[in-house]
């Protein structure tokens, strides 16, 4: 098997930001936290966890630049032909994505996608709320093919923050009228300025998508388009007159791709969806970082800075354009009373969350290592959106939900939960999600690998494999790493675990800092590949689920593939904001 460290070439460099996201980063005080970790999770390649998601999106948000150096930004479907609107996207091998498709008729971008040009790509599934980013150049296709050819220079995931849930379905007659002629070709709306349509559009949108980049002399791969997504409650856009705009920015990965693009080259495109008709707004002009932290939460509750928009040119595709819709996905919210508070650790809290008296007693089932999204409201008019990994078992727990979460003295969520939020009060959530779930009909050895609060959606798994200890015969290692004792939750809990499953479950727990009076653990340091190897006698073999930070999931994935893991039987979630 060709492992994933042939796809670095020889000049890739040490850092994977280019001079404006380091000036960013440094600004804002974030760049030695994120270099920690993002040289690991920012690859030359797509991993194939990565290439099964944008394989099976309906639709792909990219970023490009016009004959005449505007910024764009535009959403990719199947072709009107297809059987499967899921289908139009493959990977021929990690470094390329081959897609099928072409642009929407009178797309602002119609006739720039010429190889060579500098492209990006955000494949974002909003019921799961998953997002992969990965940025390159268009490439010839082969000959006979009328794809959209693309190759990788970086590739990376995103947290699912601020991700509105919803549900798509494909408008089968969007190029038809109701008796089943063909619709008349209607132009596209074309202006230098927004009109008090578009205006309302914006007001009311609640998803927007940004292009953004930068080249400069020489080929370097930190270069390049950066396709991205904001989202908010409606109204999250302010309209200032008739072509400016103004766009929050909250917490999310430090890594200020956009930002550092905008840093060396203000260019950028806004693409607005309108979901109920299939129309879309695609705008493009400059924009101006707002730095001032006092300003932005006066203008923005919770906001850390924003976005000043100034439009140059609108591109306004009419309704029933784009070949799918999207619902919200209201139906699935629910109302919980918090029941219990429980502290697990020095710094995490487990949330008992149950129906509110007089309500359905039963909750929707979860899978283990499945997520929570809950709303927030902060007060104040700010209501956020998180998604929390369920810590509890899957099958004897449905009266009730646990999350258990890290305080982050600079999480203003965390912060709330762990501060203000009581027994007895009332939290918004949907149902569970997440594609990052335990297969437990292989016999295969299981190795479940976490690190901090990662070991959240890890512990569901390991009760379910405790569960089947009489219908199943394999065997589960357990690997945890935290700093220290008082940073270990569920220690007893897994312990009691252990003690069920007997010589079935081998746990090694590892503590980086251990403190003079820790003594539930196995070693002190970081945990490697190689170690894995001693612990685990059929490493090559094993289904292995593992969580934690970024740099924690990256290392190891690379080790283990090194050591003979398959990529098929790597399955990761990775805490990287």
């Amino acid at each position: 098997m060709k492992m994933n460290t042939s796809y670095y070439p020889q000049n890739w460099p040490s850092s994977p930001f280019h001079a404006g996201e380091v000036a960013v980063q440094k600004r804002l005080q974030t760049h030695k936290h994120v270099m920690s970790y993002a040289p690991k999770v920012i690859r030359p390649y797509i991993p194939d966890q990565h290439r099964d998601f944008f394989s099976s999106q309906p639709f792909l948000v990219v970023a490009a630049r016009d004959h005449d150096g505007k910024m764009w930004s535009s959403l990719l479907f199947a072709s009107d032909d297809s059987e499967d609107p899921t289908s139009f996207v493959s990977s021929p091998d990690p470094t390329r994505l081959s897609i099928q498709s072409k642009l929407l008729s009178g797309d602002a971008l119609a006739g720039s996608l010429i190889p060579g040009s500098d492209f990006g790509i955000l494949g974002i599934e909003f019921s799961t709320r998953r997002r992969n980013r990965v940025n390159g150049r268009l490439v010839d296709p082969s000959e006979g093919s009328n794809a959209i050819e693309f190759k990788v220079d970086q590739s990376f995931g995103n947290c699912p923050q601020y991700i509105k849930s919803r549900d798509w379905w494909v408008e089968t007659n969007h190029c038809q009228n109701e008796d089943g002629s063909e619709k008349e070709t209607v132009d596209p709306k074309r202006s230098v300025s927004l009109d008090d349509e578009q205006k309302s559009a914006i007001q009311k949108a609640e998803t927007v998508f940004l292009a953004t980049g930068y080249r400069g002399e020489g080929e370097d791969p930190r270069y390049g388009n950066d396709a991205s997504h904001r989202g908010g409650a409606s109204g999250f856009i302010h309209v200032e007159g008739n072509n400016k705009l103004l766009l929050p920015d909250y917490s999310g990965n430090n890594h200020f791709n956009t930002f550092g693009n905008l840093e060396l080259d203000s260019r950028m495109g806004l693409a607005v969806p309108i979901f109920e008709t299939g129309g879309m707004l695609q705008m493009s002009g400059t924009s101006i970082v707002r730095w001032d932290g006092a300003e932005a939460k006066r203008r923005f509750p919770g906001a850390l800075r924003f976005v000043e928009f100034t439009i140059d040119e609108v591109v306004q595709l009419p309704p029933g354009s784009l070949p799918i819709r999207w619902s919200e996905q209201k139906k699935n919210q629910l109302q919980l009373q918090v029941a219990e508070k429980a502290p697990e650790s020095l710094d995490v809290m487990s949330f008992y969350l149950g129906p509110v008296p007089g309500d359905a007693p039963t909750l929707p089932s979860f899978q283990p290592g499945q997520h929570l999204p809950i709303t927030i409201d902060l007060g104040g008019g700010e209501v956020v959106d998180r998604t929390y990994s369920l810590s509890a078992n899957s099958t004897k727990s449905r009266d009730y939900y646990r999350i258990s979460v890290k305080r982050d003295p600079f999480g203003r969520v965390s912060r709330y939960l762990h501060d203000t939020v009581q027994a007895g009060d009332i939290i918004t959530v949907e149902k569970p999600s997440g594609d990052f779930v335990y297969d437990d009909s292989s016999d295969r050895p299981l190795l479940l690998l976490s690190s901090g609060i990662g070991v959240t959606p890890i512990l569901p798994m390991l009760y379910k494999f405790v569960e089947n200890l009489s219908t199943s015969s394999k065997t589960a290692y357990w690997i945890y790493t935290t700093s220290d004792g008082k940073h270990h939750p569920f220690r007893g809990e897994v312990e009691r675990l252990r003690s069920l499953a007997k010589d079935r479950l081998k746990m090694r727990v590892i503590y980086t800092k251990p403190r003079t009076d820790d003594s539930s653990y196995h070693s002190a340091g970081r945990i490697t590949a190689r170690d894995i190897a001693n612990i685990v006698p059929d490493l090559a073999n094993a289904d292995v689920y593992m969580c934690g930070s970024a740099a924690f999931v990256s290392d190891l994935s690379d080790g283990l593939e090194a050591s003979g893991v398959h990529p098929s039987n790597l399955h990761f979630e990775d805490f990287s904001s």
